[in-house]
């Protein structure tokens, strides 16, 4: 199951950007690293963490192979109170998640983006979306960026 989830997002490309609707990026660092930088960039970035789930545990006793795999919830209460209220479709969609897997010594981000909620937020809310893929995109590549190879000497 989790190589087929990895076979597919990995197709859409490392690099899938907010048009695809996918956000996937690969961390020159190890999973617990690459956690704790999300962790913190998502602290710094003005979110509040809502739960943080282990997988990798799950998936072993299901004798799937899989050698590391969590999902951060978060988001920004007061608007996803506020939008949930507003455009009751969306409350399948939040809190915000960011996967983070490592697999065969590779540590990948994987998250929906936001503005895929845009077709059911509409007129002077979009905004809210609008931050929220501003911020994922800034995450994604604040922690990319602190962990790029070192070029060769």
């Amino acid at each position: 199951m989790v190589k087929i989830l990895l076979f597919i997002f990995i197709s859409l490309s490392v690099n899938a950007n907010a048009d695809s609707g996918f956000l996937l990026k690969k961390i020159n660092a190890n999973f617990n690293q690459t956690w704790y930088s999300l962790y913190n960039q998502v602290k710094k970035s003005g979110y509040q963490t809502t739960y943080l789930q282990r997988c990798d545990f799950a998936l072993k006793q299901r004798k799937y192979e899989s050698n590391k795999y969590r999902i951060l919830f978060f988001g920004k209460y007061e608007n996803m109170e506020y939008l949930s209220k507003k455009y009751p479709k969306i409350v399948p969609f939040l809190p915000l998640k960011v996967v983070v897997i490592e697999e065969k010594n590779q540590t990948l981000l994987l998250a929906n983006m936001p503005n895929i909620l845009l077709e059911i937020v509409r007129g002077g809310d979009v905004h809210i979306i609008n931050k929220w893929q501003k911020d994922m995109e800034d995450i994604f590549t604040k922690i990319q960026n602190r962990y790029k190879q070192k070029p060769p000497n």
